[in-house]
């Protein structure tokens, strides 16, 4: 479905909570329950959750790697030093009310982040997005490289222009990065600590938060996983066009999407109430 679905849907709710979440995602039982509940507290103003990525070809795999031991540790940092005006696609649960308050879906329909857009409209209200204790799981499907490439580069791209104080942080925290910067310069116990560091709390995000069971088959491959995330990252620099289902968009600075496709069909969502 898409924003102007999703618009329209909003409208017509009978109930007082909306839930939004990508259209390929898959949820386990109690799932309702889990992501409602935080929205008892009158100052949490949206619920949404962590997720881990299923894959059927090594570039999926790649890329679920990255969501579970590089996306979602810089989520769970991010929240720990105070960075909370985000959502994430994978479920978002907030009030009708605080959703007229903002301005509807219209508001956010010309933006590609309207996820990002969504938490921090809300948050701008005063309220709290709170993470609920629930991990959902999103489907990769069997992504050719080129096709892994052209999602993570629009991913990149949106992240600049939506956070790009955060986005260019990345290169300073980019921790494999610096550990073979430190290993060329001979201060090797320094790389090794940063490379152990860097494992470690992937592993423990994408292993135990996530549950995600291929991250100890596939660990391994964690700095070569960095290594084209770095890729992308570098490449994430420059541009403003985007591949988004066989269409070719373009990004203005504010995040806003110019270009070929109309700006309220960019993303399918599910909607219930």
């Amino acid at each position: 479905m898409n924003d102007l679905t999703a618009a329209e849907l909003a409208r017509r709710a009978r109930y007082p909570l909306l839930l939004v979440n990508d259209s390929d995602i898959a949820v386990e039982p109690g799932y309702l329950k889990g992501v409602t509940a935080p929205l008892a507290d009158a100052e949490t103003g949206m619920v949404t959750c962590l997720y881990r990525a299923a894959a059927q070809s090594w570039a999926s795999r790649f890329e679920a790697l990255g969501i579970a031991t590089e996306f979602a540790p810089s989520v769970v940092a991010a929240r720990f030093l105070g960075v909370a005006e985000f959502a994430l696609g994978s479920t978002m649960v907030f009030r009708a009310e605080t959703l007229r308050r903002i301005g509807g879906f219209d508001a956010i329909a010309n933006y590609l982040a309207d996820d990002y857009q969504l938490g921090r409209h809300i948050s701008q209200l005063g309220y709290r997005i709170a993470f609920a204790p629930v991990v959902v799981e999103t489907d990769l499907g069997a992504e050719s490289w080129g096709q892994t490439w052209r999602h993570q580069l629009r991913w990149s791209r949106t992240i600049r222009v939506s956070r790009p104080s955060g986005y260019y942080g990345y290169g300073v925290t980019h921790a494999v990065l610096w550990a073979f910067v430190a290993a060329a310069a001979g201060q090797w116990q320094a790389a090794l600590a940063a490379f152990l560091l860097r494992l470690a709390a992937g592993v423990w995000v994408g292993a135990w938060i996530l549950k995600d069971r291929n991250v100890w088959k596939h660990c391994w491959l964690i700095p070569f996983r960095d290594l084209f995330g770095l890729a992308v990252w570098l490449a994430g620099l420059f541009g403003n066009r985007v591949e988004w289902r066989g269409r070719e968009l373009r990004l203005r600075a504010d995040g806003k999407i110019t270009g070929e496709a109309p700006a309220a069909a960019l993303r399918e969502r599910a909607v219930s109430q």
